[in-house]
């Protein structure tokens, strides 16, 4: 999981430090949308 959520930060959106990303999904999605706000907070975003 927490290798796509890295995929997708880093290559769908290609975040950068001090966006405001929002996030909305399932609640089936839980653990991916989990792991994208740690990759996300891990580029300070």
């Amino acid at each position: 999981m927490d290798r796509y959520a890295a995929l997708l930060v880093d290559r769908s959106i290609a975040a950068q430090q001090g966006w405001q990303v929002v996030i909305r999904g399932t609640p089936l999605a839980r653990p991916l949308i989990e792991a994208v706000i740690e990759q996300l907070a891990r580029r300070g975003a």
